[in-house]
């Protein structure tokens, strides 16, 4: 039998062109994704920010605690490890959040010792515990004041030794349309939650720094106020909302460029061109407000 090399030819052409593509498609495919243009100081250092931003072990540790000792849930600490006595007294939407309705052990830090659970930043547990108590500041009905008290609120007043003058502490959500010019421009919507606190009015105010902002943030009470005083001084802080609504569109635009500048310097160690425009969304979100009075 005699093969026919000229039949033979072009399927041979065909094969070695179709290996070519391949070859090429996945050489781009590694430059897309290769990482050894980017500077390790600017990762790192944007990395650091992005950590501080979304929590540590500590800040989830902090609130589980907080958390299960404002919903009166039994638990002990020995050892690094937390062994919640869950039982058919918590309240069933609590335990749904969590996924059980048995007692267990967890431990905030790595290594987990037999039956553990790691209560990390994106552990279902962690996850469904934030839910529940986002869902507690915004159930209508925790405005009865016949209802259980909520496990946290939107709006709050406190006597706190913790500051020296009147404080009005915000929790603010800054959104912003990030857009990059170039053929494979696009537009990104960034947000960022913050707190913000500050001394004066709303039409003054004297924003403190964002390291005192966020230690106000677990300020706690040293007394009790009288309800009538709570009372007023609620409804002066809901009168104002919408000037410090207005008061946050300078921290917002000084927040935007701050925003900016983090994705540019990202955008300069990948060697990737085209120019960078952010634009703030506004009204800024106002997600809490609290004030904090100075003991007498």
């Amino acid at each position: 039998m005699r093969l026919d090399l000229g039949a033979v030819q072009p399927k041979i052409r065909a094969f070695h062109q179709d290996w070519e593509n391949a070859r090429d498609q996945e050489k781009a495919s590694r430059s897309r994704f290769a990482q050894q243009t980017l500077a390790p100081e600017v990762v790192a250092a944007e990395l650091q920010n992005v950590q501080k931003a979304i929590g540590r072990g500590a800040e989830v540790e902090r609130f589980f605690r907080a958390v299960m000792q404002t919903a009166q849930v039994p638990f002990v600490e020995k050892a690094g490890a937390v062994t919640v006595q869950l039982s058919m007294e918590t309240p069933r939407a609590l335990r749904q959040a969590l996924g059980r309705d048995e007692p267990f052990t967890g431990r905030f830090e790595l290594p987990l010792a037999e039956g553990e659970i790691h209560l990390r930043r994106t552990s279902p547990m962690i996850e469904g515990l934030a839910g529940w108590t986002l869902d507690q500041a915004l159930d209508p009905a925790a405005r009865d004041p016949h209802a259980p008290r909520p496990v946290a609120a939107r709006c709050g007043v406190i006597r706190t030794a913790a500051v020296q003058s009147r404080v009005t502490l915000l929790l603010a959500r800054f959104r912003f349309h990030l857009r990059t010019a170039g053929a494979a421009g696009e537009t990104l919507l960034c947000e960022e939650i913050a707190p913000l606190a500050a001394t004066g009015s709303a039409d003054a105010p004297h924003w403190l720094s964002g390291e005192d902002s966020e230690r106000l943030l677990a300020a706690m009470p040293d007394s009790n106020l009288v309800q009538t005083l709570i009372d007023q001084q609620l409804a002066l802080l809901s009168a104002a909302l919408p000037a410090w609504q207005t008061a946050l569109e300078a921290v917002s635009s000084e927040r935007a460029s701050v925003q900016r500048e983090a994705h540019e310097r990202v955008r300069q160690a990948a060697k990737t061109t085209g120019r960078v425009t952010i634009e703030p969304v506004l009204p800024v979100d106002i997600l809490g407000a609290y004030l904090l009075l100075p003991r007498l």
